[in-house]
């Protein structure tokens, strides 16, 4: 069941299949077949047949054994999670508790649509739906008056004996369908009522959270001597999705207090195709993994090299059962390439959802569908030429519906003496790319194009912020992409950069060195090939389709030649990480401005640092201004600010960033620059100057609106070189613009307007000389109108 401050709203559906007063024969279907989706109220929805939840469904056998059938159907379903947005039924959204679900759609709409009603304030929890659907597509009932939207709909009574006929495979509420299988004669007690009855596959399981009441409901997997394994919908699994409800495999003592009780029901059985969910029986077919990730070796004694990891909650193919027990398997591991390799299966979680024998075609499709999983370091590209081929023959063999069992034998054989010729590849700085356009996630190499977001990369959008990624050009001599240079390192510096028509951008993410749950092998190479790469150096690509963005077997670039001998960009540090700009941030709003973390929206507390530009506020003249001491003099590479740059309640975006450096923490000051704004993503933009410059100390302005009260930032980041500059080329603070009184390197009227407060005492300069026009080494009466007839260009300044 979910969280407690969910409303149960008595809506709550449930199978009444059972009950002996409808006059409905069951038959269980005979032979196996194929699946196929049956609708319920509604057809299957778009965006859970686009879901793996799907795809793992279309690949359950109906066997016509009930017990088997609907176990299998419900077991496919392990890790889906419901939605917060209606619609949404796909099954992969985190954190959600609004109940919007598959299960709840294929039901049809009860009145209260397919999740949380927001009229009402309450939900259509999914625990009963997600039974009353595996029930339906299992197939346990034969479909015989009407057709499923009359049964989904048709219903004349909440509570007592009035059911439609038609009304066949669903309740009202946990509470309703107890009674019903009570009234049927299948209601068993439990142990702790004094129950002697041993829970069988299939069957319904009823809980009580006070011993009374009937809250929640699933089905049993299987038991044991002392526990009950099962799969239940609308629940939480600390170990899987603890903020989300979803669909997991659960255990619970025979004796447990919160089982209130077993529906057993009558299943047709056919013992030939019955399957031992505990595990005791293995045979070949499709397993799920439902418990934590599963470790594929290469040898079958599970004890020599790792070549991956299967995640929890993925589908993958059993080839042969090992006579040690070990399971030889074919499964996408973690990272998304697929491989073929043995298993110690965990018994209680490792669960079989297929028992099909795997036939010829069946045993040649899993190892071509390994095929892609092929590292490109294990074999010289000569041996990946043939087993790219080769990849290409068995495809063709596979899809020749004359095929015959020898041309699948034959194709299995020489595609696998290919993959077994293992070698060293020649490649000396490489990456294994298995993407395109795709933003970074743990242990992906990706190459992005000019279609991936119109051609804008910045950290945020493609997730480079802890990602190493160089940029490349086409050149048409060599006929190959040539590195411009490294855009991210790796340490966090956001990026923005444009890719033109005839550029990419390769990034990449270690998710391997240090990491123990779940490392994507090879990430590291990958990362620090990205990150040590030169201009200069030509990128050459094998089994890399760019026109039409796809890979074959053991894909991979090569980044060869010298190059100009050095890294594009050097390793810049944040040289005021952790220092002080001297000045608090207004009220409550006092973030650390250089605790290295930036905020990627709008809140209303210490996550932000305001500049108030009002009177008792933390800023003089309409700007507000920020001092860090870097300790020495340095070289100063770029500077960052992260600004809220919308307007809400007072608060709008800076009107102008500048920076200074200097030698002093009283100045004087040489300008550096004004900041330009990037990309916004939820009114919040990182601005940058990309200047170098040494000096001991940098001046940030962050001038104000003069319409609105506030200024909110929270990170500002000053990258350079952290080593101390020797005999450094000190700015000359003399060279400066006479008056260009506000530093943005031209005249204008805000000049005459700061230097006539400066005049009269209400500005601050950081150089007179600016505001020297008449060079009479003093302000006075003269250098206003001398100024203004410059601005008009009736006057030179000298």
């Amino acid at each position: 069941m979910k969280k407690s401050f969910k409303k149960l709203v008595s809506l709550l559906l449930a199978m009444a299949l059972l009950v002996p007063m409808l006059s409905v024969s069951v038959t269980a279907e005979p032979e196996s077949q194929a699946f196929t989706y049956v609708k319920g109220g509604n057809d299957v929805s778009e965006s859970y047949k686009n879901s793996k939840f799907y795809d793992y469904l279309s690949r359950v056998k109906i066997t016509g054994d009930g017990r088997t059938d609907v176990i299998a159907v419900a077991l496919t379903q392990s890790g889906y999670m419901e939605s917060d947005i209606p619609g949404d039924f796909a099954g992969t959204y985190v954190g959600g508790w609004k109940d919007f679900t598959e299960y709840n759609y294929n039901m049809g709409d009860w009145g209260a649509g397919y999740g949380y009603d927001e009229s009402i304030g309450a939900a259509l929890h999914w625990c009963a739906s997600f039974v009353s659907w595996a029930i339906l597509q299992s197939r346990v009932y034969t479909l015989q008056k009407g057709s499923i939207s009359d049964w989904c709909r048709k219903h004349n009574g909440l509570n007592g004996n009035t059911y439609d006929e038609s009304y066949i495979w669903r309740e009202v509420g946990v509470g309703h369908w107890a009674d019903q299988v009570k009234r049927a004669g299948y209601f068993k007690d439990p142990g702790v009522k004094g129950g002697t009855y041993k829970p069988l596959t299939g069957d319904i399981i009823y809980f009580t959270w006070d011993g009374t009441t009937r809250d929640h409901i699933g089905l049993v997997v299987y038991s044991d001597e002392n526990y009950v394994y099962t799969v239940e919908g609308n629940t939480d699994d600390s170990e899987f999705a603890d903020n989300s409800a979803c669909c997991a495999v659960k255990s619970y003592p025979l004796d447990s207090k919160y089982i209130y009780g077993y529906g057993a029901m009558p299943y047709e059985s056919v013992p030939s195709a019955a399957i031992d969910f505990s595990g005791k029986n293995r045979t070949t077919g499709y397993y799920m993994n439902t418990n934590g990730a599963q470790t594929v070796y290469a040898d079958k004694d599970c004890q020599g090299t790792i070549i991956g990891k299967i995640v929890r909650n993925t589908m993958f193919g059993v080839v042969e059962v090992c006579d040690n027990g070990m399971l030889k398997v074919v499964s996408e591991v973690y990272g998304g390439s697929v491989v073929m390799g043995y298993i110690n299966p965990n018994t209680t979680r490792t669960l079989q959802i297929t028992n099909e024998p795997i036939t010829t075609k069946s045993k040649l499709q899993m190892l071509t569908d390994s095929v892609m999983g092929v590292y490109y370091k294990e074999y010289t590209e000569e041996t990946l030429a043939k087993i790219r081929s080769a990849y290409i023959e068995a495809k063709a063999v596979l899809a020749n519906t004359a095929s015959t069992d020898a041309d699948y034998n034959a194709m299995y054989e020489k595609l696998n003496t290919l993959l077994a010729t293992k070698g060293t590849n020649a490649a000396t700085a490489g990456a294994r790319v298995n993407f395109f356009d795709q933003r970074i996630s743990s242990g992906i190499c990706t190459i992005l194009t000019p279609d991936f977001n119109n051609g804008v990369v910045t950290s945020s959008g493609a997730n480079l912020t802890y990602a190493s990624a160089l940029k490349a050009k086409w050149d048409s001599t060599e006929n190959a992409y040539k590195v411009v240079g490294v855009i991210a390192t790796g340490n966090g510096v956001p990026i923005e950069t444009t890719i033109a028509s005839d550029e990419i951008v390769i990034a990449a993410h270690d998710w391997e060195t240090g990491v123990t749950e779940d490392p994507v092998l090879g990430s590291a190479t990958n990362f620090k090939t990205i990150k040590n790469a030169k201009s200069g150096q030509f990128i050459r690509m094998y089994g890399i389709d760019m026109e039409n963005k796809t890979f074959a077997p053991g894909a991979y670039i090569s980044i060869e030649g010298e190059g100009d001998g050095l890294p594009v960009a050097p390793d810049l540090k944040n040289l005021v990480l952790g220092k002080d700009g001297g000045v608090k941030g207004y009220g409550s709003y006092t973030a650390n401005l250089t605790d290295g973390v930036a905020a990627g929206e709008l809140t209303y507390d210490d996550s932000w640092f305001a500049f108030y530009y009002r009177t008792g506020g933390n800023t003089s003249n309409g700007v507000g201004t920020l001092v860090y001491d870097l300790g020495a003099v340095k070289g100063v590479h770029s500077l960052m600010v992260n600004a809220f740059v919308g307007n809400d309640s007072g608060i709008v975006a800076p009107t102008r960033i500048t920076a200074y450096i200097g030698q002093s923490a009283d100045g004087p000051f040489t300008k550096m620059g004004d900041f330009t704004f990037g990309t916004a993503y939820n009114n919040v933009a990182w601005a940058s100057l990309e200047k170098t410059a040494n000096g001991r100390y940098v001046k940030i302005e962050v001038q104000g609106s003069d319409t609105d009260p506030f200024v909110f930032i929270n990170e500002v980041m000053v990258l350079g070189n952290d080593d101390k500059v020797e005999n450094p080329d000190i700015p000359d603070p003399d060279d400066v613009m006479k008056g260009d009184i506000n530093g943005n390197g031209t005249l204008d009227v805000m000049d005459c307007s700061l230097l006539k407060r400066a005049y009269f005492g209400i500005y601050a300069l950081d150089n007179a000389e600016v505001g020297d026009i008449s060079g009479n080494g003093s302000i006075d009466t003269m250098d206003y109108p001398l100024l203004k007839r410059a601005y008009f260009g009736a006057y030179t300044i000298s």
